[in-house]
């Protein structure tokens, strides 16, 4: 799930939401943290500890929250979405 509502929540109100099927929270630039959890999860690289602006569930099913509030300074980088790949109904 991702989103801005889960965006520095104390985990006090996260406790409070029905999250037993979320396995991650991602909030703030989620270009950014996305590509890094993919890449740690399918491609063993770095820690899920490591990535920024997430949450995640560890081996005891508990939402451990990483770092929050660190932006990518240069949004201008980001590739646009290949838009091309949906099908839009009219």
């Amino acid at each position: 799930m991702k989103g801005a509502v889960f965006y520095d929540l104390p985990n006090e109100i996260i406790d409070l939401l029905n999250l037993h099927n979320v396995d991650f929270l991602i909030a703030a630039e989620e270009e950014i943290a996305l590509k890094k959890l993919v890449s740690c999860i399918f491609g063993n690289r770095g820690t899920l500890s490591g990535i920024e602006n997430i949450f995640y569930k560890d081996s005891r099913g508990k939402l451990i929250k990483n770092k929050f509030g660190v932006f990518y300074e240069y949004l201008d980088n980001i590739p646009f979405p290949a838009r091309y790949f949906k099908t839009f109904n009219e």
